[in-house]
């Protein structure tokens, strides 16, 4: 049976590990379910978290799961959030996405089925995403979503709505699925 345990991983014990340079303690972390098999202790499940922009006006967040299902949490990068906080999650699918902060949850999906619809509820109150408003984007060319699951060089952008962020939390919560096993 395999052995599971869970693994916090920081920007900066990454670093330490790819040899790339020093950099501030991140204020984010992302937790993982590892799953190794009892032969060879080898991980399976790889993840890794790095902020690419912190700014007044925007925040980015990127997200690496090779397993696909996660959680974490992004703490506030300082008095108060920027204008923008956006999320890049390099996953094959988005059948659930969960952003908790405060009280606030907002939820969204993209479906793995033809159309690829766009579904978000905030606080219960669902919503379709029409694809001209939309808060998930292929990249790197910001595009709708056309296609699941996604190519190696493709990720989702997702923008969070700016409720989340309206009482200044200290953090906010992630939970993640790119497809319902």
């Amino acid at each position: 049976m395999p052995l599971r345990f869970v693994a916090i991983f920081s920007l900066l014990f990454l670093c330490s590990l790819v040899g790339c340079e020093p950099s501030p303690p991140s204020n984010n972390s992302i937790e993982e379910e590892d799953v190794t098999t009892a032969e060879d202790q080898t991980p399976i499940a790889e993840l890794s978290f790095q902020t690419l922009e912190d700014s007044e006006e925007k925040l980015i967040t990127e997200i690496r799961s090779r397993r696909g299902i996660g959680r974490g949490s992004i703490l506030a990068p300082g008095r108060s959030w920027p204008a923008a906080v956006i999320l890049h999650l390099h996953l094959k699918g988005l059948e659930s996405l969960v952003v908790e902060a405060d009280g606030v949850k907002w939820e969204v999906n993209v479906s793995s089925s033809q159309g690829h619809t766009i579904t978000s509820r905030l606080n219960d109150l669902e919503q379709s995403i029409s694809k001209d408003k939309a808060i998930v984007y292929v990249m790197p060319n910001q595009q709708p979503v056309t296609t699941i699951p996604l190519s190696s060089d493709q990720f989702f952008e997702v923008v969070l709505p700016s409720q989340l962020f309206e009482s200044n939390p200290s953090e906010i919560k992630l939970a993640w699925v790119d497809f319902y096993r």
